[in-house]
């Protein structure tokens, strides 16, 4: 079981799926793993992560949002200036261990799943619903006492999969600390 907090250092546009820049992005989350094989150094679990509180807001800078749609049109829009504030739920992780002594276990993982958000995210036009997809890598750095002290950067995509008629999506880099606590 553990808890992490994470925020954006960089927002990205069209490298990967979104069109949407200049966005912060915070989230928490409450996780849960379960080891499913280990051998020597590597080991697989599967994860699922609840996400208490997300928000993304918009960097200073102009109202204006302008992306390409899927059809390789340009368009703009007025934006909106309050955050959007939601909650999530990513049901589908793995986590693969590929360094594991017995003071710092490295590890790449991946996770699938949904937020909602208080209102239409990243743009008026869009869904509240967003579908989120997330990739990364990081440390757990053991205490004294049995935990584990988690640092890594993740790559997060939020869009609504063209279930609406807008859809440019977020793209996140997110740097991320949390504690782990697992059961003997």
């Amino acid at each position: 079981m553990g808890a992490s907090a994470a925020a954006s250092f960089y927002t990205q546009s069209g490298a990967h799926f979104a069109n949407i820049r200049d966005r912060n992005v915070f989230g928490t989350g409450l996780t849960a793993e379960w080891v499913l094989e280990a051998a020597g150094p590597l080991a697989v679990a599967t994860t699922i992560e609840v996400v208490p509180l997300a928000v993304v807001s918009r960097r200073a800078g102009p109202l204006e949002d302008c992306w390409t749609s899927a059809s390789g049109r340009r368009r703009c829009q007025l934006g909106e200036s309050s955050p959007a504030v939601g909650s999530g739920i990513l049901p589908f992780g793995l986590k693969l261990y590929f360094a594991n002594t017995p003071r710092v276990r490295a590890f790449t993982s991946g996770a699938t799943g949904m937020m909602l958000f208080s209102q239409e995210m990243p743009v008026t036009g869009s869904r509240r619903m967003n579908f989120a997809v997330e990739y990364g890598a990081g440390a757990e750095i053991s205490t004294i006492r049995g935990s584990s002290v988690v640092v890594g950067w993740k790559f997060q995509h939020m869009s609504n999969a063209y279930t609406a008629p807008l859809n440019p999506g977020v793209d996140a880099n997110m740097l991320y600390l949390g504690l782990l606590h697992r059961r003997r």
